[in-house]
């Protein structure tokens, strides 16, 4: 294994919170060098969802990042298996009671259109902004539906098409996803919901927190699905099957990849397949080291560079094929 250069041994003790002062300057100096080592920089706290600090705003072209106090995945996957008992307990509630009631809210809608505020899409997706700060991107040939009284005694939303939400937490108010054969239930979290009536399925991949999918057909029971996993519902069977992993060609649209406790045997396809590259292997047993980490619309090298440095490996580029050592 090579040598770590310098960067990476202050970028490794900033991640795990023992840099001191006179390192914290020399990474700084470091990022503030090029317009490449900053984006870099960028890519790891955004993999490993850290707070922003305060000084890369002075050389980073993104002053609109949110000042986030969240620490890494990790930890807040700790928090959520904590709190998730209680709280999939009522989701699972709300949910069921909502399921009961689908079919009469879809015609229901259909004669009160005035009432609701339509959303809809043809060759581009669109991102929206719900009257409770929860954000929707919404793919092509889609269609989200919300009355106007969204986000002070309800937040049900009806969905045609593909979508992904991110949801503003409000434990008082769940957030209610009504598509033609489902409801799904989150209270605060991120996921994508591909819900298109041409298909014969229904398709969920959870980012973050935890979503509860109650099937219309009774005779299918509701599903917890939490954060780095995946569902697909084929209703006309019907069968309901989940995986234990991010559905990743699930999330394409949207520029995101996202990896949760995946070994690379996983990971290596997802990458070949969004960015249309090939890469090899040297040792297989690398294949069994895990990553976890998120990024969205970033190049292949950060992503490269961000994976092999968390995983202590090295890997070098000939033209379209990227080989990991």
């Amino acid at each position: 294994m090579q040598a770590q250069q310098e960067w990476e041994i202050w970028l490794e003790q900033y991640l795990n919170g023992t840099a001191d002062e006179r390192t914290v300057q020399q990474l700084k100096d470091w990022t503030s060098a090029s317009k490449e080592n900053n984006q870099l920089f960028l890519t790891f706290v955004r993999s490993y969802k850290m707070a922003v600090p305060a000084w890369i705003k002075e050389v980073s072209a993104e002053q609109t990042w949110p000042e986030l106090a969240e620490r890494i995945r990790q930890h807040e996957a700790a928090k959520t298996k904590k709190n998730g008992a209680l709280i999939a307990l009522r989701w699972a509630a709300a949910a069921a009671v909502a399921a009961s009631f689908l079919f009469f809210i879809f015609r229901w809608i259909e004669g009160n259109r005035d009432e609701y505020l339509v959303y809809t899409t043809t060759d581009a997706p669109q991102q929206i902004t719900l009257p409770d700060s929860s954000h929707v991107q919404l793919n092509v040939r889609s269609q989200i539906k919300i009355n106007k009284g969204f986000g002070k005694k309800n937040r049900s939303v009806l969905q045609e098409g593909q979508a992904f939400y991110d949801v503003t937490k409000n434990q008082q108010l769940p957030f209610e996803i009504h598509t033609a054969h489902a409801v799904t239930t989150v209270v605060g979290t991120s996921f994508d919901l591909s819900a298109y009536e041409e298909n014969p399925e229904e398709r969920l991949s959870v980012v973050t927190g935890i979503v509860n999918y109650q099937p219309a057909n009774t005779t299918v029971n509701s599903t917890l699905v939490r954060a780095g996993n995946s569902l697909v519902y084929a209703y006309n069977t019907p069968q309901l099957t989940t995986r234990a992993v991010i559905a990743n060609q699930q999330l394409y649209w949207t520029g995101k990849l996202v990896f949760e406790n995946q070994p690379l045997q996983s990971i290596i396809p997802a990458l070949q397949n969004y960015y249309h590259v090939t890469i090899a292997v040297k040792n297989a047993a690398l294949l069994s080291k895990s990553f976890t980490g998120s990024f969205e619309n970033e190049s292949l090298q950060n992503v490269l560079n961000t994976i092999c440095f968390t995983l202590n490996i090295k890997y070098q580029q000939k033209g379209n094929i990227y080989q990991l050592y």
